[in-house]
């Protein structure tokens, strides 16, 4: 257990970490930050002492036998239009898919306007749409194209 404290302070967070050993296949990762827990997170697969991690976020309803659908997954929107460049906008149009955690550091500084990037908790037992209808004001509304990461990067 100590080896693998020693990897987690290597990882260079933002805050503390702590790590706990539950069985022999299962540890608890407990961040204290929520910038911390995202990286985490989103990044799915990390290697220690030359094994592979897989994260999972707890939940109450947790067991160590299942595994967990839902995953994070980075999911673009291209082409959205400019006027829809903001946060809100973009977790709102999101939370039709999945629960919303951060915009990637491009689509927040409006570097690569022609995609909106966000992170999202995704079922990845379900079927992933590839359009969404967007509902305007005015009874407008337009199909947008969805594009999907793969999960376990």
């Amino acid at each position: 257990m100590e080896v693998i404290r020693r990897a987690f302070a290597g990882f260079r967070f933002e805050g503390s970490v702590s790590v706990g050993l539950i069985d022999d296949r299962h540890i608890l990762i407990r961040p204290r930050l929520k910038v911390d827990f995202l990286r985490l997170w989103s990044r799915q697969l990390w290697f220690v002492v030359k094994a592979t991690m897989r994260i999972f976020k707890w939940t109450p309803e947790f067991s160590m036998q299942i595994e967990s659908p839902m995953a994070p997954m980075w999911v673009s929107f291209p082409d959205l239009p400019s006027f829809l460049f903001v946060k809100a906008s973009i977790f709102l149009i999101v939370a039709g898919l999945g629960p919303p955690l951060k915009l990637d550091k491009v689509t927040e500084t409006l570097s690569q306007p022609s995609r909106a990037r966000v992170l999202a908790k995704i079922d990845i037992s379900k079927p992933l749409v590839d359009h969404i209808r967007i509902n305007l004001p005015g009874e407008r509304s337009f199909c947008q194209v969805v594009e999907y990461e793969q999960f376990l990067s």
